[in-house]
């Protein structure tokens, strides 16, 4: 089912792989896998409500399921800030080095005033990648707010 319901999402049809990731899931319903895939082909298919529910599934099933951590944390930013930041903590737990969920989670931090906390996220990234102007970027802004 992944592999067969991963091609309809890289071919783009959404709605055939929906359909056969849903009949994978009568059968195999704490497969996180399926719901992950569920969730990217929501995503894809811009039903974001279904796609927060399908990642949310998955990370049920699997608490160090970092793929859906990271989506849901993306999708959750969009809709609560401060559960999209805790979904995207989480991940980082699991993999530190993804500089996106901390640019993400610091960008979150300085829209709210809290430039320190924003700070850490981003020396944490500039760790991984020193060279990334998105994160000089918004080091300067919070030197500047000082």
């Amino acid at each position: 089912f992944i592999g067969l319901t991963a091609s309809y999402l890289d071919s783009a049809k959404v709605e055939e792989g929906l359909r056969i990731v849903n009949v994978g899931l009568e059968g195999f319903p704490l497969m996180g896998d399926l719901h992950r895939l569920a969730g990217a082909l929501y995503e894809e298919q811009g039903n974001r409500s279904e796609a927060i529910a399908a990642y949310g599934r998955a990370v049920g099933l699997n608490r160090r399921d970092s793929v859906s951590l990271r989506r849901l944390g993306f999708l959750e930013l969009l809709n609560n800030g401060a559960l999209g930041v805790e979904y995207l903590k989480r991940q980082l737990l699991i993999v530190p080095e993804d500089v996106g969920s901390a640019i993400a989670i610091a960008g979150h931090f300085l829209e709210v005033g809290q430039l320190e906390d924003g700070k850490g996220y981003l020396d944490n990234a500039r760790l991984f990648d020193p060279e990334n102007s998105v994160i000089q970027s918004m080091l300067a802004t919070i030197a500047d707010a000082d």
